[in-house]
């Protein structure tokens, strides 16, 4: 009897922490989709307020790239027209630190020509006063 009571709390201490972790995938899936509506839409007040002030990024040309470098979201010439999520991996750190990893299919638009690129990224959200931020991501070109 014991054994079943002590059995009973441990589950039920458990329960809170991944209801709690469920909301949190749930919230960080939903910024990555925002994330990447902005780079469609070329919503650079969305992106902004994703990403953390601190933010680094390392792009596929293996750039670092800080928040103010990537608000601006306008590429003269081209346009990013549509960008479809292929399948994507989230898993936590801690309960403040995930990590996505995502594969995507995205549609670029320069002038008349029409190119579709094949993607992975992976970004790492923190949780700070309560809310998740993009604190730091890299991308790869797949083809």
């Amino acid at each position: 009897m014991k054994r079943i009571l002590l059995f009973a709390f441990i589950v039920a201490g458990l329960l809170p922490s991944t209801h709690a972790q469920s909301a949190d995938a749930t919230k960080i899936k939903q910024l990555n989709r925002q994330w990447l509506d902005a780079i469609v839409q070329e919503d650079s007040a969305s992106l902004a307020g994703i990403l953390a002030d601190d933010f680094v990024l390392i792009n596929p040309g293996g750039m670092r790239r800080t928040k103010a470098d990537n608000i601006p979201m306008h590429i003269p010439g081209q346009q990013v027209t549509r960008v479809d999520i292929d399948s994507q991996d989230l898993r936590f750190l801690t309960d403040e630190v995930g990590i996505i990893t995502v594969w995507t299919t995205n549609y670029i638009t320069q002038g008349a020509e029409k190119t579709v690129l094949k993607i992975c990224y992976m970004d790492i959200y923190q949780k700070r006063n309560g809310q998740w931020k993009a604190v730091a991501g890299h991308v790869t070109l797949l083809r």
